[in-house]
This record gives structure tokens, C-alpha cells and sequence, in this order.
């Protein structure tokens, strides 16, 4: 499995259409809050 730790990396992951990755730190916190905020967003429109 691949770990990623920075956006440079969490890009040439999805570049390479690599199907497992875990995101670590800093990143993953970023991850995490962009997703909740995709949800709501989602849930609004609908």
C-alpha cells in the first residue's frame, strides 16, 4: 500500500489510477474536511 503525506504525492497517486493509498498527516485532515464538506454540499442541492 502506498502512503501519501503530501498533495504532490495524493496527485501522482491518482495519475498513476493507483486503487489503494492511505493519506497521513496533515493531508489527511484536509482530505477529511473537504469530503465532509462535498457531503453537505451534496445534501443541499438534492
Amino acid at each position: 500500500m502506498v502512503i501519501v503525506r503530501t498533495k504532490d504525492e495524493l496527485a501522482r497517486v491518482k495519475k498513476k489510477k493507483v486503487k489503494e493509498f492511505k493519506v497521513v498527516g496533515d493531508l489527511a485532515d484536509k482530505v477529511v474536511k473537504a469530503q465532509k464538506i462535498t457531503k453537505l454540499s451534496k445534501q443541499l442541492t438534492h
